[in-house]
């Protein structure tokens, strides 16, 4: 199912030159700006893992890595973690949203749906991603 959201990407990235239908396995190191906030980043992983927002996959070193280890990033003017994942982004397919008013609502939205508002600080919190997936949206902090 997760196939359907890639695209065959051939261009370049960075020094890189890719043409491939699916992005190739990549372990990315997160952002140098991460350091000043190492502690709100153990933090913010600790509260994610405890919520179940995010799964814990293992010890680094203890088990193989998940396809992708994409880098953490801090927004500092918010102290907003973020992932960054322009790279996987180059084969995600576009499915572009648009909801310029509630009128538009009913066609997202099906009979006995549960609607949620989340702050966007805990935007991507609340997407369950399936078990396929998973190996998609990795990420390494403290081992």
């Amino acid at each position: 199912m997760y196939e359907s959201f890639f695209k065959p990407f051939k261009g370049q990235n960075k020094v890189e030159i890719f043409n491939s239908a699916f992005p190739p396995r990549r372990i990315f190191s997160n952002a140098i700006s991460c350091k000043p906030y190492a502690q709100f980043i153990s933090d913010t992983t600790a509260d994610r893992w405890s919520s179940g927002a995010i799964p814990l996959w293992g010890k680094v070193g203890d088990v193989p890595p998940p396809y992708f280890v994409m880098p953490w990033t801090v927004e500092p003017s918010k102290s907003r973690l973020c992932n960054e994942n322009r790279f996987l982004n180059l084969w995600i397919r576009d499915v572009p949203f648009k909801l310029n008013s509630l009128a538009g609502l009913p066609r997202y939205v099906f009979p006995s749906s549960f609607q949620s508002i989340r702050d966007d600080k805990s935007g991507y919190d609340h997407v369950l991603l399936s078990s396929e997936s998973r190996p998609y949206f990795g990420f390494q902090w403290g081992g």
